[in-house]
């Protein structure tokens, strides 16, 4: 199935306007929380209560993010709508596990971060302690060395970002964390160009809907919107995902249409299709 059939993905199903405008609601909730946090905190009397109030500006995220998890495994298991609001507590418990492995992967980015900061600070003091000429040339070194080091920042960051999404899916697929961390795996599906248009879509899907969101921020269509491109795009990475490595996930695949089921008058109790049916039975 082209990526472009799945533009219409979230709004499959019976209950998508119920689902969009949850999703919405709990984009637009932490900056509900973290306004009246604020505004709490600058009264002397009620600040305790908005820092109290504050940390739960990330239940919400915690939440988004969660069902995004579950799009990509809903995804990978051949879903064609996106999943229902259910599950809470363990829709809760997939966003601390992103976050967890998110953190991971930006780890790399941060001493980065680090190195740069140090860099700069170190060329700075050095630079005006020599003073002179020779403090110029000490200056100079130290900004070019930041340039570099920043825009080796920047690469880590994209690079982060590029692979990220595999390691999810590969967390998913294989119903474990450490799939995650797959270095081979990630390795195979990031050189692919199935992967690469992909994620490319739904970075460029996240863009566009988080611009239009921005200009409709004030009459609050803009948060469903921005949740729309987030679960389309997170749609769009588990597609690529499995595409690279060639899984079958088209949910017509699993249930061939009826016209296309021969009866047999005898059929054979042992045949996987007997069994199955007895099941459903």
């Amino acid at each position: 199935m082209p990526l472009a059939d799945e533009i219409d993905y979230p709004s499959r199903g019976d209950d998508a306007v119920k689902t969009i405008l949850i999703g919405g609601a709990l984009v637009l909730a932490p900056s509900v929380v973290s306004i009246v946090a604020l505004l709490l905190m600058v009264t002397f009397i009620l600040a305790p209560v908005g820092l109290l109030l504050l940390p739960f500006a990330l239940v919400p995220q915690l939440l988004t993010q969660g069902y995004l998890v579950r799009v990509m495994d809903d995804t990978l298991g051949g879903g064609a709508a996106p999943p229902e609001w259910r599950d809470w507590s363990g829709i809760a418990v997939d966003g601390l596990k992103l976050l967890a492995v998110g953190l991971i992967y930006v780890v790399p980015v941060f001493l980065g971060f680090l190195i740069v900061g140090t860099v700069i600070l170190a060329g700075t003091s050095l630079g005006a302690g020599i003073g002179g000429e020779g403090g110029g040339v000490v200056t100079g070194l130290s900004v070019v060395l930041t340039l570099v080091l920043s825009l080796v920042f920047v690469v880590l960051t994209l690079v982060v970002g590029y692979v990220l999404p595999i390691g999810v899916c590969g967390w998913l697929h294989d119903d474990s964390l450490g799939g995650a961390f797959d270095v081979d795996r990630i390795r195979a599906v990031a050189t692919t160009r199935e992967y690469a248009f992909a994620w490319g879509a739904g970075v460029l899907t996240r863009l566009v809907g988080g611009g239009v969101a921005q200009v409709l921020f004030f009459v609050l269509v803009g948060f469903p919107l921005l949740f729309v491109a987030q679960v389309l795009a997170f749609r769009f990475f588990a597609r690529g995902y499995a595409d690279a490595l060639d899984i079958d996930i088209d949910p017509q695949a699993a249930s061939p249409p009826a016209s296309d089921v021969t009866e047999t008058s005898d059929p054979d109790p042992l045949a996987p299709e007997t069994r199955g049916t007895e099941r459903s039975k």
